[in-house]
C-alpha cells in the first residue's frame, strides 16, 4: 500500500510541474475548422480563468503571421450567455456567477471545477460557459501553432496543427464487453 501511495504522489507532482501554464489544450481538425478545447490543472486556475479569460494566439507557420484572438472573462462575457434559453446552461450562468463574484469555500471551488471541468469535455455549452472552448473557422489549409494562457499571464501551453491532416473519432469495432452473470 505504500509503495502504490508513493507511486501516485510522484506522479500526480510530476503533472504538477510538467504543467507550468496550468492549462493543457486539444485540438480536433475537421474539414475547413480547428476546434481547441482546455482544461486547467487546479480548482485555482479554473477560477483564474473565468475571472481572467484567456488570450489565444495563431501563428502561421509558413510566414510568421500572428492573430489574437480574446476569450473574455466570465464577467465580460455573462451578459451574452443569458439571452440563452436553455434552463440548465441559465442556472450554470447563476452558479458561476456567485463563485467568480464572491468569495468561495476551497471544497465548494474544488467540487465545481471537478464537476464542470467533466461537463465541459462533452458538453459544448458548458465549455462555452466556462470559456474553455474556440472554433477557428474557414481556416485555409496549412500548418499553425496555437498558445493559449491567462490573460496577463506570460506562461502558455501551445498546440501545432496542420490542417491538412483531418482527425477521426476512433473505431470501435474492436471493444469487446464482458459480463459477469454472479453481478447483481
Amino acid at each position: 500500500m505504500k509503495k502504490l501511495t508513493l507511486i501516485l504522489i510522484l506522479f500526480f507532482s510530476s503533472l504538477t510541474f510538467a504543467q507550468d501554464a496550468g492549462i493543457k489544450m486539444i485540438k480536433f481538425v475537421k474539414k475547413d475548422t480547428v476546434q481547441l478545447r482546455w482544461a486547467t490543472t487546479s480548482a485555482d486556475n479554473f477560477l483564474k480563468g473565468l475571472k481572467q479569460g484567456y488570450e489565444i494566439q495563431r501563428v502561421n507557420q509558413v510566414d510568421q503571421s500572428e492573430e489574437t484572438i480574446i476569450i473574455a472573462s466570465f464577467n465580460e462575457r455573462k451578459q451574452s450567455l443569458k439571452n440563452s434559453k436553455d434552463s440548465s446552461a441559465l442556472f450554470l450562468i447563476e452558479m458561476l456567477n456567485d463563485a467568480v463574484n464572491q468569495p468561495v469555500e476551497d471544497i465548494v471551488l474544488t467540487n465545481l471545477y471537478f464537476m464542470l471541468s467533466l461537463a465541459a469535455s462533452n458538453d459544448r455549452m458548458v465549455a462555452i460557459l466556462t470559456g474553455t472552448f474556440y472554433e477557428d473557422v474557414n481556416l485555409p489549409n496549412g500548418n499553425y501553432k496555437y498558445r493559449i494562457k491567462y490573460k496577463g499571464d506570460k506562461m502558455y501551453d501551445e498546440i501545432s496543427v496542420n490542417t491538412k491532416s483531418l482527425d477521426k473519432n476512433p473505431q470501435f469495432k474492436t471493444l469487446t464487453g464482458e459480463s459477469r452473470i454472479d453481478l447483481k
